[in-house]
Parts: structure tokens; sequence; C-alpha cells
């Protein structure tokens, strides 16, 4: 069985979300989706159920590519896109696609690596952004408080008993981005647990 399958948990994945942090995680999402521009390629990374399509910034992109390895995310995230007409949805390994992007959206997926394959995301990320795209990643950090840790704690848990999830622990995401990418702008949400930052490509 290969490893981050999300079919099983697509059918609940919002509500177990909803029921742990309320709104916050969708809140942090979406909270540097109005730098969007309407001329922007846009790329949707390990979308999910794709709450984050119901963002009025998506209606004016110049066109969206939402890549999602998971079957039943993808159906999640058709429902949740309504009417939208300038999205293709794509069910494929993010580590096989091809393209250049003007804005990447990269939400609650990096989390799911290990050391290693973290860095060959990020290297991937970097190779798919156009030289003077945007990077927007939201995603968990490590913390120093306790009930931060538990809940990351927990998370993994599930994920690797549920998802195969590769990751067997948290990365300092937010470091390890700093490689070849310089956030500028940054916000925190939960108490320093979740972070959501712009980022541009170092020169």
């Amino acid at each position: 069985m290969k490893e981050n399958q999300y079919d099983l948990v697509a059918p609940f994945y919002d509500a177990l979300a909803k029921l742990i942090f309320g709104e916050k995680l969708l809140k942090a999402q979406m909270h540097y989706l109005g730098e969007m521009k309407s001329s922007d390629r846009v790329l949707v990374v390990g979308g999910g159920t794709g709450r984050i399509l119901k963002h009025p910034a998506f209606l004016h992109a110049k066109c969206i590519d939402y890549v999602e390895l998971s079957a039943k995310m993808i159906l999640e995230a058709q429902e949740n896109a309504g009417n939208l007409q300038n999205v293709r949805f794509l069910e494929i390994d993010f580590f096989q696609h091809h393209g250049e992007y003007d804005f990447i959206i990269c939400n609650f997926f990096l989390d799911c690596f290990n050391e290693h394959y973290l860095d060959l995301a990020i290297r991937k990320l970097h190779g798919l952004l156009s030289q003077n795209g945007t990077l927007l990643v939201t995603d968990f950090k490590p913390s120093s408080n306790r009930k931060n840790k538990l809940i990351v704690s927990l998370m993994i848990i599930f994920f690797r008993l549920t998802t195969r999830l590769q990751a067997p622990k948290l990365q300092d995401i937010p470091q390890a981005l700093r490689a070849l990418f310089s956030p500028v702008q940054r916000a925190s949400f939960n108490n320093g647990l979740v972070f959501s930052s712009l980022l541009k490509p170092n020169p």
C-alpha cells in the first residue's frame, strides 16, 4: 500500500477538522487568498476536500489546476467548487506533475512528509513556480505548548493508522522552506500551532 492515501478519511475529513479546530484551519487557509491576481495561473497542491474553492478570488484566476492524489477527495472538491468554470481536477502524484504557475497554494500538505521528502517537495514547488510567482503555505509547525504537542502527536498516530502517513513527526516546515524561499507575509493561528505564509523564491 502506498503512503499518504486519504480515500478512507475523505468522507469525514472536514467534520473531524471542525470537531478539533472549529473553523480555525479554514480561516488560516483563506487568510491570504485575496493576494491572488486575476492574471494568475494557480496550482492547488494536495487540496483535499476543496473548501477553499468557495473563496471569491478563485472566480477571477486565469486558470486553476487542482492536484490531489485521492480520488475521493477530488469528488468532495468538485462538489465544493460548485459552478467554478476555470478549474481542472488532476488525480495524480504531485511529484509527477509538470507546469509553471504564478500562485501555488500548498495547505496542510507538506506535513505529510518525512525530512527527505519534505526537501524534495519544496524543490518541486520551486520548480513549478514562475520567477516572480508567489507560494502560499498554510500548515502546522512545531510548538512548545503542551496542548499543541499533544494534538500533533494524536493526529500523527491517527493519520499513520488511517492513511499510512509518511511523516513520523512534524517537521519544521517554515525552516525547511527558507532553503529556497523567503517569507514576505506571515500570520499565526491557534496559539502558534498553525501558520500561513506568503513566500517568494530566493534570488
